[in-house]
């Protein structure tokens, strides 16, 4: 397999996880506002802090004054120029699967390329005409039909795992930043919200990640933001956490190493990644706490991003892919 196509895959397997990350974060914080005590007042800070959450704040206040609904809206899922928004990352997910069509099953790619299409005509009008629930949920659908095409079709070749490594990437780094947006809002300073507040905010954030119902299951006594954190950043069965991804990282990357003829420069990137899992999972209590969080996120979210760049140096840059 060739560096290019390695990393095409490996970002195929990103974009899309980042589709369904900006899908549900816009869907769970636009129901999210109607429930707070003061709609008008913390809808603002909501559609602001959702900006945060993505990490793409900067890029939008050079474009907009403030943070309203339609300016958000149309920024997070329509804006062709911003290469994070849902329709930018539908379209290089299309470009980077068009690229390597006999790579993944012609299913995949025909699904991909559809909601490609459909997406291509969408707008705001579009978005308030099926109300925001139907129409993200819409755009998670496009995806899960995508993964499921995927996972029932494909064989589980290098192709497959460089797909799953960008997926489950993407998603620990997405989990991270969703928790340090959670520490500076509502951990650092939780003056500015009521109880009320408070309580609809957990379950956002929960939602946010597909875990409220997972969470209830397994810590139904215990809602508070700080088991919240501790459930997304460590718990070993929910296939949102921190501590999830990473194992599944790991995994990916010990089956590529398996079909290489070379092991040395692969063996780099599995052993940062081991150690990044095994950091995580020897964390005490006390580390995700109100006092330890924000140090160990930072720490977790700058382990994430090098773990990365060795992928990419291994793979990606005349690693050991190369022919």
């Amino acid at each position: 397999m060739l560096n290019r196509k390695a990393e095409t895959l490996f970002w195929l397997g990103r974009y899309m996880e980042r589709v369904e990350n900006h899908a549900r974060l816009i869907d769970v914080n636009y129901h999210m506002r109607h429930e707070l005590k003061d709609p008008q007042e913390s809808g603002a800070l909501v559609w602001e802090k959702l900006i945060q959450a993505v990490g793409d704040y900067a890029i939008f206040a050079e474009q907009n004054k403030q943070a309203t609904e339609s300016d958000v809206l149309h920024f997070m899922t329509f804006e062709r120029k911003h290469n994070n928004s849902i329709f930018s990352c539908v379209s290089q997910a299309r470009d980077n699967a068009r690229t390597i069509k006999e790579g993944i099953p012609g299913e995949s790619w025909d699904i991909i390329n559809a909601f490609y299409i459909w997406l291509r005509e969408q707008g705001l009008a579009d978005i308030r005409a099926l109300s925001p629930y139907v129409f993200y949920q819409k755009i998670k659908e496009w995806v899960a039909l995508f993964h499921g095409s995927l996972e029932s079709t494909m064989l589980r070749s290098n192709e497959w795992h460089f797909i799953q490594l960008g997926k489950y990437m993407e998603r620990a780094e997405n989990t991270v930043r969703i928790l340090q947006v959670i520490y500076r809002s509502y951990m650092q300073d939780a003056s500015k919200f009521t109880d009320h507040d408070n309580y609809q905010r957990m379950i956002a954030v929960l939602k946010s990640v597909s875990a409220y119902e997972a969470f209830r299951k397994m810590c139904a006594n215990e809602f508070h933001i700080e088991k919240i954190v501790q459930f997304l950043m460590l718990n070993f069965v929910f296939p949102r956490s921190v501590n999830f991804s990473l194992v599944n990282i790991e995994t990916h990357l010990k089956n590529i190493r398996r079909d290489l003829e070379f092991t040395l420069p692969s063996d780099q990137a599995i052993r940062f990644a081991g150690k990044t899992r095994a950091n995580l999972a020897y964390l005490e209590w006390e580390d995700l706490d109100s006092e330890g969080l924000p140090k160990l996120l930072e720490e977790m979210s700058l382990s994430i991003n090098q773990l990365g760049e060795v992928i990419s140096k291994t793979f990606f840059r005349k690693g050991v892919l190369g022919v």
